[in-house]
């Protein structure tokens, strides 16, 4: 089947689907009941096959984007073409999937079918294509961090990955002589999985109009989410539920300001310092990414030299992007220091954030009734790994300027 075969096949099964919950709710009859719950069953299954052979279809089509574009050829379809090669459907829009399975229980809530259980859960085949976009605000995705959503279920809540401890090695010889063996080595990596939750509430009356009503949905659920993501990622704690971001993982680079009690960046010295070290370690040194706080990047770019103008950037540090978020703290103490800030500059490819399965977003349109108001709750399971702690260094002990 084509591709628009397929997405028109999945919409005649989601409204079949409706119209089957509708008939259970509205139905006295048990057997009636009953196979209308088989029915959705078959239905249900019907439709993760077939978002199964979409995405299949979907990739082999990327695929051939790709091929097409190094040949310098044009594919038409309905698609936008971003500038890491990927390719998103125009109107696809976690907003719009959200307001339309929230109407659709609003309508059945007004035709009196109150049963609580009415509230619902996105399909999995929509979440797949919902995660690659849940994160479009984060600064970690944007500096080429790793998502890895798991499909498969591991048992209990961790799961365990191999990483390279020790590298093989070479040496020189003579005519010979035996070539010792290099083996490398291996530890295994068992990042914990943490729970973050949200809770959006939306009058109903924002959720009938059509353009307002994504847009709101869109905006809020995935700015909250890029937020969770930055906050686990870059600075989680390591406790009180939080993953263990960056900034707290064991093995990485560190470069403090001042001599004890922090201190402001005078010039560019101490970010010379934080790439010689990952040099200096052998991280991987390609597309590097550096993240500060606002606060400290608007202070760097106040920097002046002594002829009052704008201190420039030394050559050195000309192939690393730059990137702001606010979930890198400004809180932070040394000796009489306060108010410090931290960044970080690294391969953000050798960071993976591992979500359990899907997000779930779940409707209930019953919870807030008395108000007319919709509650959206997106959850989401994360551990946060690196891959190879070398290719990162912190920058400590920022004051303000």
């Amino acid at each position: 089947m084509e591709i628009h075969e397929l997405e028109a096949k999945i919409a005649q099964l989601e409204e079949k689907e409706e119209k089957l919950l509708a008939k259970i709710k509205s139905s006295t009859d048990k057997k009636d009941q009953n196979n209308a719950t088989n029915e959705i069953v078959d239905v249900q299954k019907e439709l993760n096959d077939l978002s199964k052979t979409l995405t299949a279809a979907k990739k082999a089509e990327e695929r051939e984007g790709q091929r097409a574009a190094e040949e310098g050829k044009t594919l038409t379809g309905d698609f936008n073409v971003h500038s890491n090669g990927t390719k998103t459907d125009k109107e696809f829009s976690l907003g719009k999937i959200l307001q339309t399975k929230a109407l659709k229980k609003l309508e059945l809530q007004n035709k009196a079918l109150s049963s609580s259980s009415d509230s619902d859960l996105i399909p999995t085949h929509q979440l797949n294509q919902i995660v690659p976009g849940l994160f479009n605000f984060s600064s970690f995705t944007k500096a080429g961090g790793v998502i890895r959503d798991l499909q498969s279920e591991p048992n209990g809540n961790k799961f365990e990955e191999a990483k390279v401890s020790t590298n093989v090695t070479g040496a020189w010889y003579a005519e010979s002589d035996q070539i010792a063996d290099s083996d490398p080595a291996f530890t295994a990596i068992s990042p914990t999985f943490t729970k973050f939750a949200l809770n959006v509430t939306v009058p109903n009356e924002v959720l009938q109009d059509m353009v307002v009503g994504a847009q709101f949905l869109d905006n809020h659920l995935q700015r909250r989410a890029s937020e969770a993501l930055d906050a686990a990622a870059l600075a989680g704690s390591g406790s009180s539920n939080e993953p263990t971001g960056i900034i707290n993982q064991s093995g990485i680079n560190v470069v403090s300001l001042g001599s004890g009690d922090g201190a402001a960046f005078a010039d560019y010295g101490k970010l010379i310092d934080a790439k010689e070290a990952i040099l200096t370690a052998k991280g991987n040194s390609d597309s590097l990414s550096l993240i500060h706080h606002p606060r400290t990047l608007a202070d760097l770019s106040n920097l002046q030299a002594s002829d009052n103008q704008p201190l420039m950037k030394p050559e050195f540090l000309d192939d690393v992007d730059v990137l702001i978020s606010q979930a890198l703290p400004i809180n932070g103490t040394v000796g009489s220091g306060t108010d410090l800030s931290t960044s970080i500059l690294g391969n953000f490819s050798d960071a993976v954030v591992s979500i359990r399965l899907n997000p779930n977003v779940f409707i209930d349109p019953y919870r807030r009734s008395d108000y007319d108001q919709t509650v959206f709750r997106l959850t989401m399971r994360m551990a946060v790994t690196l891959r190879y702690a070398e290719s990162f260094t912190k920058i400590r002990y920022i004051a303000a300027a």
